[in-house]
């Protein structure tokens, strides 16, 4: 059994992910400042465990006279754009003697993913009428030149 004296848990940080993330979004969560390295993490969405998209560090690090951990849980940003959604992650931790749990979450973002889709297709639909117009009057513009030089 090991000395509790010599025993840290975990501290838990959840990262949200980067705005920079287009269709998928990667949540980061990182257990830090930990002794022995006896953990395992998890995540959860809503309090159900997910496994699908997860990725974790194979071992954790030794940074000092610590330990470190970090996992990914990578989703598509829909589920990411529902406000409210939590996204959990929990590290759980033997001392030698007990599993000690910590964890840290971060909450979903609202998200108008049908107002904006219909924003840039709108956008886009007047653009291309906007240049069919300038081409039309352009062709119109030319044919009226080549019939008035004819005239010569």
């Amino acid at each position: 059994m090991s000395d509790s004296s010599n025993d840290f848990p975990p501290t838990v940080t959840v990262l949200p992910p980067s705005k920079k993330e287009k269709n998928k979004k990667t949540l980061v969560c990182v257990a830090s400042r930990f002794y022995p390295d006896h953990v395992s993490v998890s995540w959860q969405i809503d309090g159900d465990n997910i496994t699908d998209g997860v990725a974790t560090d194979s071992a954790a690090r030794l940074e000092g006279e610590h330990y470190s951990i970090t996992s990914r849980l990578r989703v598509p940003l829909k589920t990411w754009l529902t406000q409210g959604k939590k996204f959990n992650c929990t590290v759980s931790f033997f001392n030698g003697n007990e599993t000690v749990y910590r964890s840290d979450w971060v909450a979903g973002v609202k998200g108008c993913l049908a107002e904006k889709y219909l924003k840039i297709t709108n956008a886009a639909k007047l653009t291309y009428a906007v240049l069919i117009a300038k081409s039309s009057f352009y062709g119109a513009f030319v044919v009226f030149l080549v019939c008035s030089r004819k005239d010569f």
